[in-house]
């Protein structure tokens, strides 16, 4: 198996199950690579990620003196086995690398529609918000479960 392949399975399954929508350290990725290759040295490692870079599967960033590496969609796509019906459209996005922040719209009455139900209820403050069912509403066990979110 080749070092970039080692470094993708780490970094999917850090991403898709332990660490959901978070890169990880380069201290953290070494460590990880080290329990596999023991062959790993700091220069093999950089060079990898900076091959995997060239070829659009991770980003760096760094953060103080820390070298950071997240998976992009082309590394994560095959790995990722849950269906966007399973997770739902957005948590799919993120699974595949998409941003935690980014400006999203919709239809607004679809919004409205809550608005005018009294069981939720909408706070909006300067581009942010939240929708959640009252508290009388989610305690009511007639509510449906479905409805509690």
């Amino acid at each position: 198996m080749s070092l970039e392949n080692i470094i993708g399975n780490i970094l999917a399954r850090y991403w898709l199950e332990e660490n959901p929508n978070c890169g990880m350290s380069y201290s953290q990725l070494f460590a990880r690579v080290m329990k596999v290759s023991t062959e790993i040295t700091d220069s093999k490692l950089r060079a990898a990620i900076n091959r995997m870079q060239d070829l659009g599967e991770v980003s760096t960033r760094h953060v103080y003196s820390e070298m950071w590496v997240y998976p992009k969609r082309q590394l994560l796509e095959p790995r990722d086995k849950l269906t966007e019906a399973e997770v739902g459209k957005y948590t799919k996005q993120l699974r595949l690398g998409g941003s935690q922040i980014e400006l999203r719209f919709f239809d607004r009455q679809v919004l409205d529609r809550y608005r005018q139900d009294p069981r939720y209820e909408l706070v909006e403050s300067e581009g942010i918000g939240w929708l959640h069912i009252r508290d009388e509403y989610y305690l009511d066990p007639s509510t449906p479960e479905s409805d509690k979110f």
